[in-house]
């Protein structure tokens, strides 16, 4: 058994360690579960390319800054590689984002805010991590303000492309 190499009780009955081992999948199932719904999606009636266009329209009238726009077909055309279409562009403002990395630096991994675009099933598909799932993971105590603001924003943007 794979778990018995893992310490000089090489009992598997060992109940502290079957204990240990069902606690251990069960955290890890918890996890995967909530990333996968933190991820919310919803369809555009738009091409890729026409809701990639409206989003960058929005996010440049809103006054926010585009940081990049990532067209992973492309690259893997380049390598010689077939994608459905699959674009990111990360955004925002880098005042509200310095305010959120003070509390907690560990937020830096989740900006700047991401919204993708994408196929799947002949569908345009944008898809973005709601900003109010941070503070479930990060210390951002005294910032639910500004989460539901970020929140607000990618919800807005969304039913904009969405009802044009």
């Amino acid at each position: 058994m794979y778990f018995s190499t893992l310490s000089t009780d090489n009992n598997p009955q060992n109940p502290a360690k079957m204990i240990r081992v069902i606690f251990t999948t069960i955290v890890f199932m918890i996890v995967s579960l909530s990333a996968n719904a933190q991820l919310e999606v919803k369809q555009s009636p738009h091409s890729p390319e026409e809701t990639m266009a409206m989003l960058k329209e929005i996010i440049t009238e809103k006054g926010l800054t585009i940081f990049s726009e990532v067209d992973h077909a492309e690259q893997a055309q380049q390598v010689g590689m077939e994608l459905h279409s699959v674009g990111i562009l990360s955004f925002g403002d880098p005042k509200v984002g310095t305010i959120l990395m003070q509390a907690d630096p560990h937020v830096a991994i989740e900006l700047p805010l991401k919204i993708m675009v994408f196929e799947r099933n002949g569908r345009t598909m944008m898809g973005y991590t709601d900003p109010e799932t941070y503070s479930e993971k990060y210390n951002l105590e005294g910032q639910e303000e500004i989460l539901k603001k970020m929140h607000n924003l990618l919800e807005e943007m969304v039913e904009t492309v969405v009802n044009n």
